[in-house]
């Protein structure tokens, strides 16, 4: 498009160049300029009384002439057509007809004479209409593209009476393609012929269609015979009999009414798996359709009733979407395509009537007459042929059918491109006429469909696409919140080390991994000894799923990764919510039971196990597939009691019986988890097998002699003999045993070794199993270095995350039993050196499971095998050579927590820390963050004097050493400027909200005020940070030691407040029965009873109650519990409190006074007319309502009086427009949608 420059440019110079520019680029200059937005008419005005007034219509009688003189010379020889035509009227060389025939287009017999060509022409040679005694064989002429107001409308067939000439604009017309001839026509002017209306215009074009196309018209009115039988009983279509247009129009409508009222009932079954919900792809034009044709049998979009002749062919196609297909949705946008078309029409055809009736020059309506008609007529044909087909076709063939059948695409073509074509003629015209309202008509129509997309059939305007816009983001916020781990690191690690063709002989080969992949509610074990590649195994399974039924939107997969070195070990609820997450993710729903877990993510809290178990299964149902992979079950717990939770909850799923669901978990053959899976594997199950990797040891060599094979053609073994790597090769598969973890160590020793002599000496003394290889690593490290990397080997082993490259370097020269245990000076000139102290033992983690704030030295490292940590804690090791090394659980756990204390106290002895400080000794945040941690894992009994001296020294009142805990990390769950703290809490608050039992009752023997204030911090008391932060443990020990139940915090209340916060009933429970003060004032919402009310949760609402809690105690923010009900917008609430007893005509005295004015207020008017209906008053006029509203007035906002005032003036009239505003498109919340103030729409002006 020109801008604006340009266009001034050209305009002023368009004459001049005519002189000396060839004629083909000047009459497209031309063009371009007539449709540039800013073209200036008066740069070309001769005079200046043309510039001042008259230009604009001088100006473009120049151009007429311009092109009309242009047109009128006969071209040369071998001269391109000079005008561009249109679309629709140019052949392509070879076309299909609408049967899907070839034919040839026409073709010009003029020697020389270049055929143009157009991108969008129609494939349709009935479009292809010729001139009045014109062959095909006969060199054929261009009409020139001059749109006339009188006879030149090209797709009138015959003269009309003429009329006075009027004005003239020049548009596209719609004569046949071609070239021009010395005997061309120039075009001549004729008496206009008279405007018709085109109130009929639908029905003009289906007779124009009949008469063309009178076998398929035929056929269609067959087809839809079949359905009107059932509305006209006896009487038949008869649309050639008297009257023909109204029965049409009648017929047409009871048609469209019926088929919308089938569609409307059906269109909500759509099957998706095994669940009855809505398609997305197909679903949204289908509502779509729905919704147009709808409106239109109520009246809301259309006043033209002859409309129904293109609605009918539309409702005819609605059942073929009731069972969802690529194809089937494919079409469907198609034919919510036409259906946006018809809606529009009615516009289109307004537009035309308002000139029609008071124009007084018919300038331009013929040919928008006439274009729109084309359309209808290709519309219309675009429908009879698919209403056809699909009467032929079975409905159970019609999915497979339709793929087949592309010829609805081409007729699609047809239609676009005419469109195409009208909107040409549309965008000419709508410069000479006023016309603005219908254009905001029809952006209307494109914000109401696009709304529709997004919601449902029942959710229009701005305000709700607003409210889609939020649950998007809601969605996202619990997606993020059901689960922080990535599965997906942890197969990509597995997929680097897998080798080509590995794992074949499972996924390609085994028929028992085809009977898992296959049979319903299936289940399989793939169980080896330590270092078997269970893990590349299950990857290779998760890539084999991927491949196969990544494109299936009905398929899901989810994984999950028992991992021994995960930051937060894993358990039920981890696991549970991964799986939940990645199957969720892949939903076009969002399940009742899933739906229910939104209310733990919006107060911060966590659902239990139940909970968890019963989203999952409901997640699981729906999809025709759902695979779960769960890998390195073993590694889960070394613990059998907390392994068999796990196993106890995959059990329990699997005896749900879920027929679309198969299970995949990896793991040693341990006895625990053998009785747990044994019952599974009855021989009638089919689909449940045991892969013992030792059944397959062949397998197994097969593919460790392709990892060997990949390891060997590595640079590093460049300088070995092909002899020499085949001797390897052999040795090391006889010697693995079936376990890839033995090769990968041998080569960590074999790569070191001077030359063939000494490889072949070592090939020979290869240890036998990984147990004896690991000890002779062991022994390998210099006696100077061995405390150290046993110290490194226990943090390895349990910490609470994985740990990076600078924390290990730390730990290598940190000794909690030396003085001082850290020295700076000692650090290593790299921290990467410390890995050369740990040969074969460690390898660096592909990347965080979990987010960690960046530190330096970040690369990560962890245990290279859970064979590892399971040597290093086992009989085996303590009795054996390496001895040494040899650790306990408990021993682990105490020694990291005493190394943690010594490294804290030593730094904070001269150090007040920073954010910088703490990036500098990358230890301190995991020592400040963990140390409790650890030392919780080991019973109170098992503590060491120094420990118990260093954690005591931690948690002195008022120390540097407490503070700087703080300032790294605060127990508060929204710590404000953390590294400005001066000031630390109170010991017993700090590890109160830790819910740090042992060191609760450290202090608590210490006999510390158990009820100290914390002034410092977010929840003010020991008591009320253990109920907030959901410690029950912590608040039972407080309560046995004597703690004042109903202590309170200025913002947040007492404990039971914060209980109530948390939604946790059974704390609220608890407190009860110790005593709590059901009505006891504080806070920032008043009464626990408000709290509840506030939460809207109606269960501990209702045990509130049942202990005694009033209804109308009054106080807080928000006044009552009545008042606070209406602020949230709870009608249920509501209900509740007034069926309790809730006095409804209270007067509060702050906030707004009562329930009735806050609803007002607030602009609930769904709570204010119940409200109403069940008693409330309307205040009496008078000086107190005078006081109550300057004090609103005073403590609000103006705007929120004026509409009290109003309300007070005219309480019905006041509702009343109140609904009006939310009719017209900004609905006011529902029953228990979110409220907040940035969401409650304001109406004030509009009312």
């Amino acid at each position: 498009m020109l801008d604006a420059s340009c266009s001034k440019y050209w305009t002023s110079n368009i004459i001049t160049f005519r002189q000396s520019i060839p004629l083909n680029l000047c009459r497209h200059l031309v063009q371009v300029l007539l449709a540039a937005p800013d073209f200036e008419y008066a740069q070309m005005a001769g005079s200046e009384d043309e510039r001042n007034g008259g230009g604009r219509k001088k100006t473009k009688d120049r151009f007429k002439s311009l092109f009309t003189k242009s047109q009128n010379r006969p071209a040369k020889t071998g001269e391109q057509s000079p005008l561009p035509h249109r679309p629709d009227k140019l052949p392509t060389t070879e076309q299909k007809n609408i049967d899907g025939t070839g034919t040839s287009g026409a073709q010009s017999t003029t020697s020389g004479v270049a055929q143009s060509k157009s991108l969008g022409a129609t494939n349709d040679p009935a479009m292809q209409r010729e001139p009045e005694g014109s062959k095909s064989s006969v060199a054929q002429t261009v009409e020139p593209p001059v749109m006339e107001t009188g006879p030149g409308a090209a797709s009138t067939s015959s003269p009309e009476p003429a009329q006075p000439a009027t004005s003239k604009v020049d548009l596209p017309s719609t004569g046949a393609v071609g070239t021009i001839t010395p005997a061309a026509h120039t075009v001549s002017r004729q008496p206009p012929e008279p405007l018709k209306p085109v109130g009929e215009l639908w029905n003009e074009a289906y007779e124009e269609l009949k008469d063309k196309e009178k076998s398929l018209i035929k056929e269609y009115e067959a087809a839809m015979s079949q359905d009107m039988s059932t509305i006209l009983c006896s009487t038949s279509l008869a649309l050639g009999a008297p009257e023909v247009s109204v029965r049409r129009k009648e017929q047409m409508v009871a048609l469209v009414e019926k088929k919308v009222v089938e569609a409307k009932k059906n269109a909500w079954k759509l099957k998706y798996g095994d669940s009855e919900v809505l398609v997305k792809d197909l679903a949204e034009p289908v509502v779509n359709l729905i919704n147009d044709a709808e409106k239109f049998v109520d009246g809301v979009v259309s006043a033209n009733p002859y409309a129904s002749i293109a609605w009918a062919g539309v409702s005819l196609l609605l059942p073929l979407f009731l069972n969802p297909s690529k194809q089937a949705a494919s079409l469907a946008t198609g034919l919510d395509y036409i259906g946006n078309l018809i809606v529009r029409s009615d516009m289109r055809q307004k537009l035309y009537e308002r000139q029609y009736k008071v124009a007084n020059s018919s300038e331009g309506l013929h040919e928008y007459r006439d274009t729109l008609k084309e359309l209808y007529v290709r519309i219309l044909k675009f429908e009879a042929k698919c209403v056809c087909y699909y009467s032929k076709n079975q409905v159970s063939r019609l999915s497979r059918d339709i793929a087949k059948w592309d010829m609805w695409d081409s007729l699609l073509q047809d239609v676009t491109v005419q469109e195409g074509e009208f909107v040409k003629v549309y965008k000419i015209w709508k410069d000479l006429i006023a016309q603005e309202e219908y254009e905001k008509l029809s952006s209307r129509h494109a914000e109401s469909i696009n709304v529709m997309k997004l919601i449902s059939e029942n959710i229009v305007g701005f305000q709700q696409a607003v409210t889609s816009a939020q649950s998007d983001t809601k969605r996202a916020k619990f997606i993020k919140w059901l689960s922080t781990v990535d599965p997906s690191i942890n197969y990509s690690s597995a997929r680097e080390k897998h080798q080509p063709d590995t794992g074949n002989w499972l996924t390609q080969e085994s028929a028992g991994f085809k009977n898992w992949e296959n049979v319903s509610n299936s289940f399989l074990w793939i169980n080896g000894k330590a270092g078997s590649g269970k893990t590349i195994l299950s990857s290779s399974v998760i890539k084999h799923l991927k491949s196969s039924y990544g494109g299936n939107p009905q398929v899901a997969l989810a994984y999950y990764y028992f991992r021994f070195d995960d930051q937060e070990k894993p358990n039920i609820m981890t696991l549970s919510r991964s799986l939940i997450k990645q199957l969720y993710c892949c939903r076009p729903n969002t399940p009742e039971a899933v739906e229910a877990l939104y209310k733990y993510c919006e107060n911060g809290q966590s659902p239990d196990a139940d909970d968890l178990r019963t989203a999952l299964v409901a997640t699981i149902r729906g999809f025709s597939a759902v695979y779960l992979v769960l890998d390195a079950l073993d590694e889960y717990s070394l613990e059998v009691s907390e392994r068999k939770k796990v196993l106890d909850f995959i059990r329990q799923i699997h005896r749900v019986n879920l027929k679309n669901l198969h299970i995949l978990c990896t793991s040693r053959r341990e006895a625990d988890i053998e009785k747990a899976f044994k019952p599974l594997f009855p021989a009638s199950a089919t689909g449940n097998t045991d892969v013992d990797l030792m059944a397959y040891r062949g397998k197994v060599d097969h593919d460790i002699g392709l990892h060997i094979d990949k390891t060997l053609a590595s640079e590093t073994y460049d300088d070995w003999s092909e002899e020499l790597k085949m001797e390897v090769r052999q040795a090391l598969v006889e010697r693995a045993d079936g376990m890839f973890q033995y090769i990968s160590c041998q080569f960590d020793a074999l790569r070191d070794l001077p030359g063939p002599r000494a490889i072949r000496e070592a090939l020979r003394n290869l240890p036998e199993g990984l147990d004896a290889t690991y000890d002779r690593i062991f022994q390998s490290i210099k006696p100077k270095y061995r405390k150290p990397v046993a110290n490194i080997l226990k943090w390895l082993a349990f910490s609470r995350r994985t740990l990076s490259v600078g924390e290990l370097a730390d730990i290598f020269i940190l000794d909690h039993d030396r003085k001082p245990p850290f020295d700076e000076g000692d650090r290593l000139n790299l921290p990467e050196s410390v890995l050369k102290y740990l040969p074969s033992l460690v390898t660096k983690a592909s990347g965080s499971l979990y987010y960690t704030r960046a530190i330096k030295r970040s690369g990560k490292v962890r245990l290279a095998h859970f064979s590892i940590k399971e040597y290093l804690i086992s009989p085996r090791m303590a009795q054996g050579p390496a001895k040494y090394f040899s650790t306990t659980e408990t021993e682990a756990h105490l020694h990291i927590s005493k190394a943690c204390l010594a490294y804290h106290l030593h730094l904070s002895a001269t150090i007040l820390v920073t954010e910088e400080q703490c990036e500098h000794f990358t230890l301190w945040k995991y020592a400040a963050e963990r140390w409790s941690e650890h030392l919780e894992q080991v019973p109170r009994a098992s503590w060491s004097p120094l420990a118990t001296d260093m954690a005591s020294q931690v948690l002195t009142p008022s120390s540097q050493n407490l503070l700087n805990i703080i300032r790294i990390c605060s127990p508060d769950y929204y710590p404000l400027e953390q590294w400005d703290k001066n000031f630390p809490p109170a010991p017993l608050y700090y590890v109160a909200s830790l819910g740090a039992a042992q060191l609760t009752e450290l202090l608590l023997d210490k006999k510390v005020n158990i009820d100290e204030p914390s002034p410092a911090s977010e929840n003010g008391f020991a008591l009320i940070a253990a109920a907030d932060r959901e410690h029950a443990h912590i608040v039972k020990l407080l309560l046995d030691r004597g703690a004042n139940i109903n202590v309170q915090e200025h913002f947040r209340g007492s404990a039971l407040h914060a209980a109530v916060y948390r939604e946790n009933k059974s704390t609220v429970q608890l407190l009860l029965d110790r005593g709590a003060d059901v009505n006891a004032q504080g806070g920032y919402v008043g009464s626990a009873l408000q709290a509840a009310v506030y939460y809207r949760n109606k269960s501990i609402l209702q045990l509130l109650i049942d202990r005694g809690a009033q209804v109308n105690v009054q106080g807080g923010e928000f006044g009552s519990a009545l008042t606070t009900a209406v602020f949230v917008g709870s009608k249920r609430i509501i209900r509740l409190l007034l069926d309790g007893g809730a006095d409804i005509n209270a007067k509060t005295g702050i906030s707004y006074g009562n329930a009735l004015y806050a609803a007002i207020a607030t602009d609930n008017i769904e709570c204010a007319e119940l409200l109403i209906s069940r008693g409330a008053k309307v205040w009496p006029t008078g000086q107190e309502l005078e006081n109550e509203f300057q004090r609103i007035e005073e403590e609000m906002e103006k705007r929120e009086v004026v509409k009290l005032r109003k309300f007070q003036d005219d309480a019905s009239g006041y509702i009343a427009a109140a609904k009006a505003v939310e009719r017209e498109g900004a609905p006011f919340p529902d029953d228990d949608d979110d409220v907040s103030e940035s969401s409650i729409s304001d109406q004030s002006e509009d009312l």
